[in-house]
């Protein structure tokens, strides 16, 4: 891919520490990347409290939280998600989210791949490497 590699840093740290936070009973916390026809697949998905129907549509909006008795502990500005979606849609990528309320959420990026396939395998690569301790 074509990136920023500090901003990609950026969405991938805030997708981990969200996940972390919202599993507050643990379990996995799991990244997949795969290369697609002409995109990069990235997902991370977590087995924690999952996020009301309701709620999903909202998520990326500024200030955006799910308050419920059980987050109501859970330190943050409602502003990550929405920095993530705006980096993510700043490089052409698109974010969505599928979550189920108690076993938890996927979150979906996909962005471009360069045009030369060598180029893009490196950049596979490294994006691999850099997740691969984070998991």
């Amino acid at each position: 891919i074509e990136a920023d590699k500090d901003k990609v840093n950026q969405v991938l740290a805030n997708l981990l520490s969200n996940a972390i936070k919202y599993s507050p009973q643990g379990g996995q916390i799991i990244v997949r990347c795969q290369q697609e026809v002409a995109t990069l697949h990235l997902q991370v998905e977590d087995q924690g409290m999952g996020i009301p129907s309701k709620a999903l549509k909202k998520i990326f909006d500024i200030y955006s939280r799910v308050y419920s008795d059980s987050t109501r502990y859970i330190q943050g500005t409602g502003l990550g998600l929405s920095i993530v979606q705006q980096i993510v849609q700043m490089h052409g990528g698109s974010i969505w989210v599928e979550s189920t309320l108690g076993k938890g959420s996927i979150f979906h990026i996909v962005l471009a791949l360069k045009h030369d396939p060598a180029k893009s395998a490196i950049s596979h690569h490294a994006l691999a490497t850099a997740t691969d301790g984070d998991e």
